[in-house]
């Protein structure tokens, strides 16, 4: 059946921060391999030069230096000694490579910082997930479906489990060459400079997204050594490039160059990062960054709780429902998406998904959750009100028992989701965060 196959791990996203130390420890354990295999992480290694300690403030926009910059070596200040909290979904932390992993509890869309990340420490994130860092170089975000480790990695020797793969931002307010990232393909100099990274490595690509200030991208081969002059990538525009200098194209564009943003959605649709670059221009936006991402709509399904967090019974939620047809209900311009990020399934766009009721409701009878309450959380928009309405009624027909509180402003949705679920009530939340 098509269930087999759901939103199978086509795509994993990654980018590499700022880090220093042995990349070691072991990472949380991967989940069911037949919903979401071992990621393929290509991770390299990366590391902030030691610099000025001040009050982390924007700094005002500075050209980057002409031609390459050798990658700064040393202590890293930046980053590690950060207060960490989990704004959505499940957030993982060991504070230390010494340290158990554990939840970050309390999640909250207001961040509540409840564990300090030491060198060698670890933040993942479920594929609902979302963790702010609140650094000595201002806050970083980390997204979706990752993994950040804070130590040095060697591309060339590190496990699969790898030392950092997931999709950031970061408001960078630490001065003019105190702050890269590395990735397999590039390495982006920031400066003062509010940003984007994400690395696909099964595509091998590495994407930068510069919404204020200036960057340079840099091409770098396996060694870490730079490949030609770099590009100065300026407020408003993109780049992205392949790995080892191997040429990339992407939505007919060529790599190596700096786009403006407008050209931006092409990309994002090829690479399958609508709901990712949502987030992204939320937090720009709430950092006082306007952002000119033009991305499609998106509603994305969460779901934890009790039965919920079992992947079969994930897959039964996603397999009942016509996402397609939702879909072009909600939003009759096709300008709009419905991304599952539920649970251990990679993220993905529901469209991929072919209905399968009689193996959805074959699942929910297996795992005895017939006549069970299932909380359903909204948020107050007239796109996610068509979807419930459509939802509601093949819970019913799985034999489930919704419990529908009402449409709710988004952070308030946000926290009755995050309660529900925390306390294992099954709970689906349906929304624009």
């Amino acid at each position: 059946m098509d269930g087999g196959r759901i939103l199978a791990r086509a795509i994993v996203m990654g980018t590499v921060v700022a880090l220093v130390g042995a990349c070691g420890g072991s990472p949380p354990a991967s989940p069911s391999p037949t919903v979401n295999p071992t990621h393929s992480h290509a991770v390299a290694s990366s590391s902030v030069s030691t610099g000025p300690t001040s009050t982390p403030s924007r700094p005002p926009s500075t050209s980057p230096p002409a031609g390459p910059t050798p990658t700064p070596v040393g202590y890293v200040s930046p980053l590690h000694d950060s207060d960490l909290a989990c704004a959505i979904g499940q957030v993982e932390a060991a504070e230390t490579n010494a340290a158990p992993v554990t939840p970050v509890t309390d999640c909250a869309p207001q961040p509540r910082f409840s564990k300090r990340i030491r060198n060698g420490g670890l933040v993942t994130t479920d594929p609902c997930g979302e963790a702010i860092l609140d650094s000595k170089c201002g806050t970083v975000y980390v997204f979706q479906d990752s993994e950040m480790r804070f130590s040095a990695c060697d591309r060339q020797t590190t496990t699969a489990a790898g030392c950092i793969t997931g999709t950031m931002a970061w408001d960078n307010t630490c001065p003019e060459g105190v702050a890269s990232i590395v990735s397999p393909p590039a390495r982006l100099d920031l400066h003062g400079t509010w940003i984007s990274a994400t690395y696909l490595p099964q595509r091998q690509i590495a994407l930068f997204t510069v919404l204020e200030g200036e960057a340079r991208a840099i091409p770098i081969d396996a060694t870490g050594a730079p490949i030609g002059d770099g590009v100065d990538v300026p407020a408003g525009t993109f780049w992205f490039g392949g790995i080892n200098g191997q040429p990339a194209t992407v939505a007919g564009l060529e790599e190596h160059q700096a786009y403006a943003i407008e050209r931006l959605p092409a990309v994002v649709e090829e690479l399958q990062l609508a709901s990712v670059m949502a987030a992204i221009s939320r937090r720009a936006t709430s950092d006082g960054v306007p952002s000119t991402i033009d991305t499609p709509n998106v509603i994305n399904i969460r779901a934890r709780g009790g039965p919920f967090d079992k992947v079969d019974v994930q897959q039964a939620l996603l397999l009942a429902m016509d996402w397609r047809t939702a879909a072009k209900v909600a939003y009759p311009d096709g300008n709009g998406r419905i991304y599952a990020l539920i649970g251990d399934i990679a993220p993905g766009d529901t469209a991929s998904l072919s209905r399968d009721f009689a193996a959805a409701a074959k699942a929910i009878e297996a795992a005895g959750l017939t006549d069970t309450t299932v909380n359903v959380v909204a948020d107050e928009d007239a796109a996610v009100r068509q979807v419930v309405d459509r939802y509601l009624g093949v819970l019913k027909e799985l034999r489930l028992t919704p419990r529908f509180g009402g449409f709710l402003a988004p952070e308030k949705a946000a926290k009755q989701y995050e309660d529900l679920g925390s306390k294992g009530e099954p709970t689906i939340w349906l929304s624009t965060q």
